[in-house]
């Protein structure tokens, strides 16, 4: 049972903006942002809704702080802070930035949760111990689904 809010890491394409290769326009908001268009899911800013309010939540995301300027009013949360560090590449930045907070997370006590399209390739060697990695890059769709997410948050 966890008795402290956990903390998530949690990126925005592949997991919030749905990148599969069918998209039912039907059921996703279009919500243009810096010169894209994100797809995300009508039952999305619910469930982001809901992690905001049981967990600190962190974007970990290339978008950095440009994520606060779309997505929070597409999804009905507040501004959350972003994760910085020197860009390499994707992985080797946003592993070395989230293992910082991530350690000083599981050292407090407090679940870790990661919540990335990592298509299988999860960043295990480079986090510490007790990170939760949920990869929303599954053969059918590139996107978190609530069923994704553990029972007890």
């Amino acid at each position: 049972m966890v008795t402290q809010r956990p903390l998530i890491l949690l990126d925005v394409d592949g997991v919030i903006n749905d990148l599969g290769l069918t998209v039912d326009t039907d059921t996703h908001t279009l919500v243009p942002s810096h010169g894209f268009v994100l797809r995300i899911p009508d039952y999305m800013p619910a469930l982001i809704r809901h992690l905001v309010t049981v967990a600190d939540v962190v974007w970990c995301t290339t978008w950095e702080d440009r994520a606060n300027d779309d997505l929070p009013a597409a999804l009905g949360i507040d501004p959350l802070p972003a994760l910085h560090a020197p860009r390499i590449s994707a992985w080797p930045w946003k592993s070395a930035a989230a293992r910082l907070i991530a350690a000083e997370a599981i050292a407090d006590g407090r679940a870790v949760i990661w919540i990335e399209d990592f298509y299988g390739d999860l960043p295990t060697r480079s986090m510490p111990e007790g990170v939760t990695f949920i990869d929303t890059a599954t053969p059918e769709s590139c996107v978190l689904t609530p069923d994704m997410l553990p029972d007890w948050l």
